[in-house]
């Protein structure tokens, strides 16, 4: 199936809780948001806008993730994650990605790639 997407953005918040910090996942000791929280915030945020266009059956799963962490977030703290379809290869899909924090300054950013599958075909073949 050939599924065109539009360059789009798309953002959603999230509260940077006890369970997102380093110290609680082990990626760290401090009670910051942990990188690879800040790299699932991502990742869903890119995720969601492509679920927004694709039809019924399909989905996206995530394949590549080349990210920067800039700045530390403290637990209880909101950031805005958002993610930018900038190119589209058949399936592959290549999304800027960045997270902000409330003072609208760059936490993190990189490229996330996410391809689209057909869900059922996909979970077959992972047996």
């Amino acid at each position: 199936m050939d599924i065109s997407l539009p360059n789009e953005s798309y953002e959603k918040e999230f509260l940077v809780t006890e369970e997102n910090s380093a110290a609680h996942i082990g990626s760290g000791t401090v009670r910051v948001l942990s990188t690879p929280s800040m790299i699932l915030f991502m990742e869903q945020t890119a995720g969601i806008w492509a679920a927004n266009y694709l039809p019924e059956g399909y989905t996206t799963v995530g394949t590549r993730v080349c990210i920067d962490h800039l700045k530390a977030v403290s637990v209880g703290k909101r950031v805005v994650a958002r993610a930018s379809l900038v190119r589209q290869d058949r399936r592959k899909l290549v999304f800027e990605v960045e997270v902000l924090d409330e003072a609208a300054e760059v936490v993190g950013r990189g490229e996330h790639v996410r391809f689209i599958v057909d869900e059922q075909k996909f979970i077959a073949r992972s047996g």
